[in-house]
């Protein structure tokens, strides 16, 4: 399996266990827990000035950030889902800010960007439904 430099395995949500991606993609075996990526932050190359350069079009400004290149995503250019600024929601709440993600205008998009987080691991033989 291709991965980024920097991802070095799955970590179960306790973080009691880590597991080899080549073994394990969603769950871990002995607890059932959901696995988080574990990446060795000292490999990845990105600074805020690098991240401000980058345009907001989808996920692949952070793929640094990702355990898989992009050159191995299947993907049909889906964008980024834009967070909308909402003050009365805010004044409402009685918080100084408050934002949602718009979804409406990319619904058809979310299932894409979930098939292409899908893809690798069903690579491995992962039910993904």
């Amino acid at each position: 399996m291709e991965t980024t430099e920097a991802f070095v395995g799955l970590q179960s949500f306790d973080g009691e266990s880590t597991f080899d991606p080549e073994a394990v993609t969603h769950r871990a075996p002995d607890s059932d827990s959901m696995l988080d990526p574990m990446y060795d932050y000292d490999r990845i190359d990105l600074t805020p000035e690098k991240l401000r350069g980058r345009p907001f079009e989808s996920m692949w400004r952070y793929e640094e950030l990702l355990p898989f290149p992009r050159e191995v995503a299947v993907s049909l250019d889906e964008g980024a889902t834009p967070l909308v600024d909402c003050p009365s929601l805010a004044e409402t709440m009685g918080v100084a800010h408050s934002t949602f993600l718009e979804h409406l205008r990319k619904a058809e998009k979310k299932l894409l960007e979930r098939a292409l987080l899908s893809d690798p691991a069903e690579s491995f033989g992962a039910v993904v439904s």
